[in-house]
């Protein structure tokens, strides 16, 4: 697999995570939060939380297949989707329903994640710069792309032994953990959100992780024993291939851990 290639999987992965956040932060809504009419939380809501304009969220809340609009909408959104179907581009449907470009997309699922689209757009369908393209800038510096480099090839390796014999060697498991910390640290203070959609950073102190959202650290021990129940989950004789929230990674601070790891490329969900 090439740089290239390895780049594109852990974006696409990166993606995946966030594409579970919103669906669920959308689907279950904090205690006295305003709710739209179906209960969900509202789009202007989520675009505030997730720094992302309302006509990405909506496209985000299409691809995972639970965006409830109104009736209006319903019908704006089947038309859209049918035209599409049919081969008409988002400019030829766009035209046609005399709407903006990209207010045509809005209600068309992303193809091929949202980390291949670089521009954001606001309401009046102008383009703008988006607001998490400094993130991503980031997020792709030399030290962060090494040490998820490194992490990918740790776990492929893994993966490879596990097909054959699991638990893994000792030298790849130590290997793996090691590439991990690397990463969590390399990823110290970039912003994350949990599934039900609350920011939160972190930052690492020697063999512990500190989360500016709890008072308890979480210790390097604990980190890899949710890291290795949801490889488990994954690879193990008994894999189901994916981690389905928080709570199958089966210890303190997983409500955390969980999009970090999604974020590092190393656990799956259902959800995608």
């Amino acid at each position: 697999m090439s740089t290239k290639e390895k780049t594109e999987n852990v974006a696409e992965q990166v993606y995946e995570g966030l594409l579970y956040a919103v669906a669920d932060a959308y689907q279950n809504p904090e205690e006295n939060e305003p709710v739209d009419r179906n209960g969900h939380m509202r789009i202007k809501d989520l675009s505030k939380r997730f720094h992302l304009s309302e006509l990405k969220i909506r496209r985000l809340l299409v691809t995972a297949k639970v965006y409830q609009p109104s009736a209006e909408k319903t019908a704006l959104m089947k038309t859209i989707q049918s035209l599409y179907a049919k081969g008409k581009t988002a400019e030829e449907i766009a035209e046609e329903l005399h709407l903006s470009t990209v207010s045509v997309k809005s209600y068309l699922p992303y193809e091929q994640g949202m980390c291949k689209n670089r521009v954001d757009y606001d309401e009046s369908g102008e383009e703008q710069q988006d607001a998490g393209q400094e993130n991503r800038r980031t997020e792709d510096s030399p030290e962060r792309e090494r040490a998820l480099s490194d992490l990918q090839n740790a776990l492929r390796q893994f993966q490879e032994e596990a097909k054959t014999v699991y638990p893994v060697s000792k030298k790849t498991g130590e290997r793996l953990d090691g590439c991990l910390w690397n990463a969590l640290a390399a990823f110290a203070g970039k912003g994350f959100c949990t599934a039900t959609g609350l920011e939160f950073s972190y930052t690492i102190r020697g063999y512990e992780m500190f989360v500016n959202r709890k008072n308890k650290s979480i210790t390097k021990s604990t980190v890899l024993i949710a890291f290795h129940n949801g490889l488990k989950l994954q690879f193990g004789p008994e894999a189901c291939g994916y981690v389905q929230g928080p709570k199958k990674l089966g210890t303190f601070g997983a409500s955390y851990l969980y999009p970090v790891f999604l974020r590092l490329g190393v656990i799956r969900n259902k959800a995608v």
